[in-house]
C-alpha cells in the first residue's frame, strides 16, 4: 500500500462489505493460457475504467514467525521492477545481493542476542542489539550499502509511471484472504495498465527492502499501537480465533515485523504469484474481446505454477463463553462476537437478514435499547463473513447512568428474542426489500461494481452475488429461529467490555460525528486517531488529497465521513504548520 493511504481501509471496508451482489451488467469470464482468471465487466457510461489484480494469498496462509509477510509484500510490489525505479538495474541487483550478505551474518548475531532477551539481560532484543559492538559495526557497514543503493534510485517511480497517465485513484490492500491491487484509469490507457502491471509479477525488484519494512511497522504504531482501542481489538481476534490463522494480525505481529528476510519474502511470493493463483478484474469502457486477447499477451507472460499451500486449520468448535475486559480511552462499550459459517456457508443469507433486522435506524436495536429503554448511545450487529469462517457480532456503547452489564444483558436479549419469536412477515419482507435497495444503488458505477467483484472473487466465488441475493430473498421466519438459536449463543461467543479509566479526560471528536450512522462512527474515530498522530506535513498532505480523490467514488452514504475526516485534517495540517513556525523563529 502506498504511504499516503494509511486510511484507504476505510473506503474498502465500507465498499468490500457492501452487499454480495454481481453487476447489473453480464460478467463475462475468461482463462488465459496459463489459468489466470479474468472478468470483464463492459460499462461505457463514462470513458473510464477500473482495473484489479488478486493474488489469492492473504494473512490467514502465513505462519507464526512470518506474520505480516503477505502485506509486506503489497509495499514491495510499488518499488518498481528491474526497468522502473533505477537508473543503473546491474548495479542495483548487485547491492541488494550485498546488502543481503551482511544482513545474513546480523541475523545469526541476533540469534544469540535473541537468547539474552529470554534469560533476561535485555529488555527488548533491539535494545541487545545496540548494545553489540559486532552487530553495530555490520550495521554501519549495511547502512552504507543503502545509502549507496539510494543514488541509482528512482523515487516513487511505479507511482509515477500512472499519474503521468491520468490516475484518477490506485492503490492496494491486504486482507486475511487476498491481495488486491487495482487503478481506475482513462480507457484508453488500458494497454499501459496491462503492461505495467504484468511486468510487476514478472519482474519484481523489491528494493528498500529493510528500509519498507521499518514503514510497516510504523504504520503498525500508528493504526494499532496509537490508537485507543487497538492492541484491545488485537487481543480479541488473538482470543476469538483458537486454532484458525485468523488469530493474528493482518499487518502481523511486531517481532515478527522487524525479523522478516528478504529471503523469506521472495520464497513466499514465488509460492503464490503465479498464473493459476491470480485473477484479472476489469469493469467500464473496455471491449471484453479486446481487453482478453490484451491480458493474453501481457498477463500471459506469467508462467502458470503449481498449486500453493492449502490451509488445512479448521477452527475447533467453542465449548464455553470467553470475556475481555480492557481500559482504554473510549465510552464504555460492549461487543459480543459469535462463530458462524463464512462465504457461500448455507447460514450465510439468514445471519445477514438477522444483522439487517437489528441495525441501522429502524432496526430492533436502535428502537429498543437507544430509543426505548435508552440503555445505549447506539447499538449494532453485523455479519462479518470471510473466505473460510465469519463471525456475528452486535455491540454497542452504554447510554449515562448505566452500565455494560445492563446493556449485555439486553443485547443477548434480542438474541433470544429472535430464536423464540418468528419474525413477522411484513418486517422480514421490509428488511430484503431495504436490502436489496440498498444493494443495487451500491452497484451504480464502474468502481463499485469492480470493488464488488473483487471482494467475491477474492473469497472464492464471484457468481456467489446473485445465488446469494436469491437465496437472502427466500430465507424465512423459521431459518432465522433456527440459525439464531443453533449460532448466537453463549458457548460460542467472546464478550469484550472496554471501559474509559477513572480520571482519564475523554478524547474529543467532532460534533459531526454523531451524526453518522453507528457502524461508521468507530472507524472514523480511528481515522481521526491517525490522522491526529501524524507529525509528517507532507504525509498528512498526500493522505488528505486522497481522501479529497475518493470522495468523488464513495456511495452518497459515505461522503459525510469523508468530510468530516478531511475537517480534522486541516485541523492536524494547521497545528503542524504553527509548530515548525514556531520552531523555525
Amino acid at each position: 500500500m502506498r504511504k499516503a493511504s494509511i486510511l484507504l481501509h476505510l473506503l474498502l471496508s465500507l465498499l468490500l462489505s457492501a452487499s454480495l451482489l454481481q453487476a447489473a451488467q453480464p460478467v463475462q469470464e475468461f482463462t488465459l493460457d496459463n489459468g489466470m482468471q479474468l472478468l470483464v465487466v463492459e460499462d461505457h457510461s463514462s470513458p473510464m475504467f477500473f482495473g484489479a489484480w488478486i493474488a489469492h494469498v492473504g494473512s490467514a496462509n502465513e505462519r507464526p514467525g512470518i506474520t505480516g509477510v503477505t502485506h509486506l509484500i503489497e509495499h514491495m510490489m510499488f518499488k518498481g521492477t528491474k526497468i522502473i525505479g533505477t537508473t543503473d538495474a546491474e548495479r542495483d541487483l548487485q547491492l541488494i545481493a550485498s546488502q543481503e550478505e551482511l544482513k545474513e551474518q546480523m541475523r545469526h548475531l541476533s540469534r544469540d542476542l535473541r537468547w539474552k532477551v529470554r534469560y533476561g539481560e535485555y529488555a527488548t532484543l533491539a535494545e541487545a542489539q545496540a548494545a553489540d559492538a559486532e552487530y553495530q559495526a555490520l550495521k554501519a557497514k549495511f547502512d552504507k550499502l543503502v545509502e549507496a543503493q539510494s543514488e541509482t534510485m528512482i523515487s516513487n517511480a511505479y507511482d509515477r509511471q500512472f499519474q503521468v497517465h491520468g490516475e484518477i485513484m490506485g492503490n492496494a490492500f491486504t486482507s486475511q484472504d487476498m491481495t488486491a491491487y487495482f487503478h481506475i484509469l482513462p480507457a484508453n490507457q488500458l494497454e499501459f495498465w496491462m503492461w505495467m502491471e504484468s511486468d510487476r509479477l514478472l519482474n519484481p525488484v523489491f528494493r528498500e527492502f529493510y528500509s519498507e519494512r521499518d514503514v510497516v511497522y510504523e504504520e503498525r504504531r500508528m493504526r494499532t499501537e496509537n490508537t485507543p482501542t487497538g492492541l484491545h481489538d488485537e487481543a480479541v481476534e488473538a482470543m476469538f480465533w483458537q486454532a484458525h490463522p485468523y488469530s493474528w494480525p493482518i499487518i502481523g505481529w511486531p517481532s515478527d515485523i522487524s525479523e522478516i528476510t528478504l529471503s523469506q519474502v521472495q520464497e513466499y511470493f514465488q509460492s503464490y504469484y503465479w498464473g493459476r493463483n491470480l485473477s484479472l478484474l476489469l469493469t467500464g469502457d473496455v471491449d471484453a474481446d479486446q481487453a482478453y486477447a490484451m491480458a493474453q499477451r501481457y498477463f500471459g507472460r506469467i508462467p502458470e505454477g503449481v498449486d500453493p499451500p492449502a490451509l488445512v486449520t479448521l477452527e475447533p468448535e467453542q465449548i464455553g463463553e470467553k470475556r475481555y475486559y480492557g481500559e482504554a480511552d473510549v465510552n464504555t462499550q460492549v461487543n459480543i462476537a459469535y462463530h458462524c459459517g463464512g462465504f457461500k456457508h448455507v447460514d450465510g443469507p439468514v445471519l445477514e437478514v438477522i444483522s439487517s433486522l437489528l441495525r441501522g435506524d429502524t432496526g430492533r436495536l436502535q428502537r429498543k435499547l437507544v430509543q426505548e429503554d435508552e440503555l445505549a448511545v447506539w447499538a449494532a450487529a453485523f455479519y462479518q463473513q470471510q473466505k473460510y469462517a465469519g463471525q456475528f457480532i452486535v455491540l454497542g456503547e452504554v447510554a449515562e447512568g448505566h452500565s455494560a452489564e445492563e446493556l449485555e444483558t439486553a443485547l443477548k436479549a434480542e438474541l433470544i428474542r429472535l430464536a423464540e419469536e418468528p419474525v413477522d412477515e411484513r418486517e422480514l419482507q421490509k428488511v430484503k426489500n431495504n436490502y436489496l435497495v440498498r444493494a443495487y444503488r451500491e452497484e451504480s458505477s464502474a468502481i463499485a461494481k469492480g470493488f464488488t467483484l473483487i471482494n467475491a472473487t477474492g473469497n472464492g466465488d464471484w457468481r456467489e452475488g446473485e445465488r446469494f441475493r436469491e437465496k437472502l430473498s427466500a430465507v424465512t421466519p423459521e431459518q432465522i429461529q433456527e440459525v439464531a438459536a443453533r449460532t448466537l449463543v453463549a458457548n460460542n461467543s467472546l464478550v469484550s467490555v472496554y471501559e474509559r479509566p477513572e480520571g482519564m479526560e475523554a478524547t474529543s471528536y467532532p460534533e459531526a460525528l454523531n451524526s453518522l450512522p453507528a457502524e461508521m462512527q468507530a472507524q472514523t474515530k480511528m481515522a481521526i486517531d491517525q490522522m491526529r498522530s501524524l507529525e509528517d506535513p507532507e504525509a498528512l498532505q498526500a493522505m488528505m488529497a486522497e481522501l479529497r480523490g475518493a470522495l468523488g467514488q464513495v456511495p452518497d452514504e459515505v461522503k459525510p465521513m469523508f468530510e468530516i475526516m478531511l475537517s480534522v485534517g486541516e485541523e492536524q495540517m494547521t497545528k503542524l504548520q504553527s509548530s515548525a513556525s514556531g520552531e523555525a523563529e
